[in-house]
């Protein structure tokens, strides 16, 4: 299993609907946040990430598993090419881009996908997409900064293992394990920043005013990515990931072994739990 990570939110919502995507295949869908329906995804392998485009939804997993939805109801298994694990995806306005490993996997239309190998030998994990540039963190201490055209490999503070990313207010922002955040401006400098607390760390995403970071029962927020407070959460959650919705933050992760966790927010300080109606972990959400 994957542990999920942070983005920006795209610039338009189709049909209203939150989606969220997790182990053995599960999708579910809300309107609020506070109640699901499930999808049929057609596949039991684990799915990683999930993204909206504007016009497109596409969730990756476990083995190369990649579908694609206009609706977020309706799914469709495409061709990855590759059975290694998919542990994120994003869209810089243009092309869809795939964390395959030590490669990203390519696509313009997210049917027909290539593959583009990496330098640097670490494995992608989540993407932060700025416009046309996207940041890849991974798992080492290094990143991959996508500048419109290219990928080129950047060091990073050693002792870093990325899980989620996000940019917001001129800052890319990662965010892993044992509580540690590195920022960077440019996508290619990086700095670790104070977080406040040494849980783990496994997404974050940004409002349009803050940075939400969610992780092992914990939430903080922050302006900047360099001063953090923490919040009480609604419960004793390992959140995966979170997004904004416009209107609310969204966690997901798992509560048990009987229960997938889902908090809401309307601020990133009061959180209430809401039911999800399944037992799968959720490890990924995107509006």
């Amino acid at each position: 299993m994957i542990p999920g990570l942070g983005r920006f939110v795209p610039a338009a919502r189709q049909a209203g609907l939150i989606v969220a995507v997790g182990n053995g295949g599960r999708i579910a869908t809300s309107e609020t946040g506070s109640s699901w329906t499930t999808r049929t995804s057609g596949t039991s392998n684990d799915l990683f990430d999930v993204f909206n485009s504007g016009t497109k939804y596409i969730a990756v997993g476990e083995g190369g598993t990649i579908l694609s939805s206009s609706d977020a109801v309706t799914w469709t298994t495409e061709t990855s090419g590759t059975s290694t694990n998919l542990a994120g995806v994003t869209w810089n306005g243009t092309k869809w881009f795939a964390s395959a490993g030590t490669s990203v996997l390519e696509s313009s239309d997210g049917v027909s996908w290539s593959s583009v190998a990496l330098s640097g030998g670490y494995t992608g994990v989540k993407f932060a997409p700025n416009g046309s540039s996207v940041v890849l963190g991974t798992g080492g201490d290094d990143v991959q900064f996508y500048n419109g055209s290219s990928w080129s490999r950047w060091d990073t503070p050693a002792g870093f293992v990325s899980r989620g990313a996000a940019y917001g207010g001129g800052y890319y922002v990662l965010v892993g394990g044992a509580g540690k955040v590195q920022r960077s401006s440019n996508g290619t400098s990086w700095a670790f920043e104070t977080f406040g607390s040494t849980s783990g760390v496994n997404g974050v995403c940004w409002s349009g005013t803050q940075f939400v970071a969610v992780g092992t029962l914990l939430a903080r927020t922050s302006p900047d990515g360099a001063t953090w407070t923490g919040r009480t959460t609604a419960g004793s959650d390992d959140m995966k990931h979170v997004c904004w919705t416009g209107s609310q933050f969204v966690a997901v992760g798992y509560r048990s072994v009987s229960a997938a966790a889902i908090q809401t927010s309307p601020d990133g300080i009061t959180w209430s739990s809401q039911t999800a109606g399944f037992s799968e972990q959720l490890n990924s959400v995107c509006v």
